[in-house]
């Protein structure tokens, strides 16, 4: 739990490691010793046989919900939330519910079917809480938000205020229009998208971005790899960066030149289409790898690859395309010689700061 485990908090936290595998954090001492003396303790005796469980911190929110001496009006909104409970069932595992019931207690109330239907419930509707840099910070459960649908193209951005979320419009929406936001992230591979929302939400999406990204011959996922030797090529290739992205930044960094990084770079720049969204994973690592070596003009050279991405698939006001222009003024700004590179980190803050302003608030 990145952020206090009691209160969302921005304060520097004191860390504290659970016996199932979880990393508690804390606004303070005095914090730490609440929450241990109050559920934590007993929670770790129970939970820590469950740490391969794919959605611990749903169990830990859903175990403490149900503990909670909720009002009716609260209860209500919990529990009209929606739920596949039929098709979600075979990913609860029956040693979750057990666990759940056991921290909760007979005086609970609480029958292994509303575990089971919270548990469901929990998993299709809870909301990552990001910090100021985009980063998953927390989750929580927001039963009023939970009501947007989702569209890779959506027309509003969530963002929090401490514990409360916000939504903000991305574009001008029309009365009577719905409102939409993204239940991941529209930058990642279609087949990745497609598979986490029918796992995880249970429904196949087809908004036009879906629908452009379906075809193999859109920009999305347009490759000039033609012959069967050269798509063998392209994914061995793309094989390799998913085993580079498990590894650490510094590790890749002090790789030998020319590393296993620069091949694969240099092998998907000459396969991968202009916006194809691969290019964005490529030169994402990129960027941090020549910040590491301290080698700005790659930097800014990648960066600049990846906004132009950013700018066809988020809408303009997006906070992921204002992060980028952040990380390219900066970029700029450290690696000027004259007034040329200065003015233009210059243009690249403001116009961060309209995107931030419009999608994050003032």
């Amino acid at each position: 739990y990145p952020l206090c485990a009691l209160a969302v908090s921005d304060e520097r936290p004191v860390s504290t490691q659970s016996t199932w595998g979880k990393t508690a954090r804390y606004c303070g001492k005095a914090c730490q010793v609440k929450s241990w003396r109050s559920r934590h303790k007993e929670e770790c005796k129970i939970f820590k046989d469950l740490r391969d469980f794919r959605e611990q911190h749903t169990v830990h929110m859903a175990s403490r919900l149900l503990a909670k001496k909720l009002t009716r009006s609260e209860w209500l909104l919990l529990e009209g939330m929606c739920h596949h409970i039929e098709k979600q069932r075979p990913n609860i595992d029956r040693q979750v519910i057990n666990a759940i019931s056991t921290s909760l207690g007979d005086s609970s109330g609480a029958s292994e079917d509303r575990i089971l239907r919270i548990l469901c419930q929990f998993d299709c509707n809870n909301f990552e809480i990001w910090d100021s840099q985009l980063n998953s910070r927390a989750v929580g459960v927001y039963p009023i938000g939970s009501l947007l649908n989702h569209s890779c193209v959506p027309n509003t951005v969530a963002g929090y205020r401490g514990s409360t979320q916000v939504f903000r419009a991305l574009d001008c929406i029309l009365k009577g229009e719905e409102l939409l936001h993204c239940y991941c992230d529209p930058i990642t591979a279609y087949s990745s998208r497609q598979e986490k929302l029918l796992t995880k939400y249970c429904f196949q999406c087809k908004c036009t971005l879906c629908g452009e990204s379906g075809d193999p011959n859109s920009k999305w996922t347009l490759t000039t790899a033609k012959l069967d030797s050269e798509r063998c090529f392209l994914k061995n290739a793309l094989d390799r960066l998913v085993a580079l992205r498990e590894r650490s930044v510094v590790s890749v960094a002090k790789d030998t030149s020319p590393g296993m990084l620069e091949d694969v770079f240099c092998i998907l720049g000459k396969y991968l289409g202009r916006f194809n969204v691969q290019r964005v994973v490529i030169n994402s690592l990129v960027v941090d790898v020549s910040i590491m070596r301290n080698d700005l003009s790659t930097a800014i050279s990648a960066a600049e690859s990846c906004l132009e991405v950013y700018r066809e698939i988020y809408p303009t006001y997006h906070p992921m395309i204002a992060i980028e222009l952040l990380t390219l003024a900066k970029l700029y700004w450290n690696n000027s010689s004259g007034i040329a590179e200065s003015r233009k980190s210059k243009e690249l803050l403001l116009e961060a700061r309209s995107a931030l302003t419009k999608s994050w608030g003032g």
